[in-house]
């Protein structure tokens, strides 16, 4: 009974999920010119007025004065390009200013490092002369004690 159920089940299930794409219908909407329709004469051409000659009395104008060109623009490209190159030279400026602010900071760093190790070997001079120092006096004293010891 079970696998009786079981293949109703994947029947049912395949059949469920089967895709039924619909019929696709293609209409032509076109009709061809209707036959009733006459073409349509042109109408007759209009009478041409008749045209009367008219004769003006010749006015002498002035010459005319001569028009200044006006200034051409020039045009962004060229004023872009500039920026561009005026930005690139201020870039290339700074950029070599940075590196001598760099190079006179490093420049002052090792300075003082030199210093530094100047001040340290002094100090280890002066410590050695010190000790040197103590190292006689204790001998001193030593030889001191010594002598009066075998003097007695």
């Amino acid at each position: 009974m079970m696998h009786l159920l079981f293949i109703a089940l994947l029947v049912f299930g395949v059949n469920w999920q089967k895709k039924v794409e619909p019929q696709v219908n293609i209409v032509d909407l076109w009709s061809p010119p209707s036959a009733e329709t006459k073409p349509v004469a042109p109408p007759p051409p209009a009478p041409k007025p008749e045209v009367k000659p008219v004769v003006q009395p010749k006015v002498e104008s002035p010459p005319p004065k001569p028009v200044a060109k006006p200034e051409v623009a020039k045009p962004d490209i060229a004023m872009k390009e500039k920026e561009k190159e005026k930005e690139k030279n201020e870039k290339e400026r700074r950029a070599a200013e940075d590196k001598q602010k760099d190079a006179k900071k490093r420049e002052a760093e090792a300075q003082k490092a030199q210093q530094e190790a100047q001040r340290l070997v002094k100090e280890q001079a002066e410590a050695q002369r010190a000790v040197a120092a103590q190292a006689a006096a204790a001998r001193t004293s030593l030889l001191g004690h010594v002598s009066k010891r075998h003097q007695r």
